[in-house]
């Protein structure tokens, strides 16, 4: 019986330690003219669990769609390379389930809100050159770009904390026709706000289909 409790003691233990656990989440994305990519790693307690590549991103020339070559790696196994292509009508139909999401979710946006409140971005560097081969185009790309980062950063510290101040930086190459930025940034949030969130979305999403069915049902009765 005391193998019992010891037993039962360890796991509620192992349960609470996992919900405290900082999950860290690490995205490097980088861009050169016509060259892509992008990686995240997943870490928590000093080891990286996953890792998402995905070395290509380009414009399939047949069709008006995008193609990613994707390599997951789990642990320390070797990664599986695989191809897929995204259309126009595979970001729209996302985009609208996205929408009803929002719609049919009372307290949605609270929900995000609180759990995004609790997430930690710990480093944001995102550098970028820009050359149009015309100094007054450039100038105003460059005025754009700053822009667009500006409003980044103020979505970032409105809805997150910003642990460390940002590196920002736009140089302007006034001869020569360049594009090149590089984004790195790692958030980390406690595994346990992450569950406690998506319990909140499954809860409101059953209680909206139970309101939902009992109109059907008073409807069909009158």
């Amino acid at each position: 019986m005391i193998w019992l409790i010891y037993a039962v003691l360890a796991i509620i233990s192992i349960i609470i330690l996992l919900l405290l656990v900082k999950l860290h989440i690490t995205l490097c994305y980088h861009h050169h003219q016509d060259d892509d990519s992008l990686t995240l790693r997943f870490r928590a307690l000093g080891f990286t669990f996953y890792t998402l590549k995905v070395p290509e991103i380009k414009i399939d020339e047949e069709s008006p769609s995008l193609v990613f070559k994707e390599e997951k790696q789990a642990g320390q196994t070797d990664g599986k390379e695989s191809e897929r292509k995204v259309t126009k009508n595979d970001l729209l139909e996302h985009m609208e389930k996205f929408q009803r999401l929002l719609g049919s979710i009372e307290g949605f946006h609270r929900i995000i809100k609180r759990f995004l409140g609790r997430v930690e971005v710990n480093r944001f560097e995102w550098r970028t050159r820009m050359g149009l081969g015309d100094a007054a185009w450039t100038g105003m790309a460059i005025g754009a770009i700053w822009a667009i980062k500006g409003n980044v950063i103020g979505l970032i510290t409105h809805y997150m904390r910003l642990i460390k101040e940002p590196d920002l930086s736009v140089d302007p190459v006034w001869q020569a026709d360049l594009s090149k930025t590089d984004l790195s940034c790692m958030i980390s949030f406690r595994i346990g706000h992450a569950m406690r969130a998506g319990l909140q979305i499954v809860k409101y999403w059953k209680g909206r289909e139970q309101k939902s069915q009992k109109e059907k049902s008073i409807q069909s009765r009158v």
